[in-house]
């Protein structure tokens, strides 16, 4: 990999083609000369195109984790040292230039920002490390959280910044309008408490399912 880093920009989307078209356009400039790749896992329309624009369409909605795992691989196998994961329905105004002049600065391991995950930078570093996204976690809900915790058990640096904070923030914007969306939550949920031994800040287990170690 390179000394200096470079960033790509991946967003899953189901239903919010409309707002997202938008805000590619806001991308096309902001994240010139490199990659976005979009997973379409809602059979939308798609009006805006630049060079470097991927819309990956999906037979099915495959989830967050999927979509995520599917844009880790293509971004890192590309050449990419960093993707920046953001939500369809935020728009981040921030250029790739800065977010990778900050990331060469600081040199985390992940960041963060305070709004439930929205926007967030991982290194390929660290995806090597921690591994993908648990695909177990359907839909959406607990993907994140169950990352944060795998990342802090392998003593990855977490940087949390407000540079991850999007300008425009429409929480939920999906589940508003198609609310079937979060019909995994619960089970989503039980899993999570299944494989850590609680809900997330309270976890009890080190390993998942609190196997031991050979």
């Amino acid at each position: 990999m390179d000394d200096f880093t470079t960033i790509a920009l991946g967003i899953p989307s189901v239903n919010q083609a409309e707002l997202l078209n938008e805000a590619l356009i806001t991308y096309k400039d902001t994240f010139y000369g490199r990659h976005v790749y979009v997973v379409d896992n809602g059979f939308q329309n798609w009006t805006t195109n630049f060079q470097g624009l991927k819309i990956i369409k999906q037979k099915k909605n495959i989830g967050v984790a999927k979509s995520w795992n599917l844009m880790c691989k293509l971004a890192f196998n590309a050449g990419y040292t960093h993707i920046c994961l953001i939500n369809d329905d935020v728009v981040t105004k921030k250029y790739a230039d800065s977010l990778e002049d900050y990331c060469d600065d600081t040199r985390a391991g992940l960041y963060i920002g305070d709004l439930n995950w929205s926007m967030f930078i991982l290194p390929y570093e660290t995806f090597k490390v921690v591994g993908e996204f648990d695909e177990n976690f359907e839909g959406a809900y607990f993907e994140d959280n169950d990352y944060l915790y795998r990342c802090k058990q392998a003593g990855i640096i977490i940087e949390k910044t407000e540079l991850m904070n999007p300008e425009i923030y429409m929480q939920s914007m999906s589940i508003k309008k198609d609310p079937s969306l979060n019909a995994n939550f619960e089970k989503n949920k039980s899993y999570y408490i299944s494989k850590w031994g609680g809900v997330p800040t309270e976890e009890k287990y080190v390993k998942p399912f609190n196997t031991k170690e050979k």
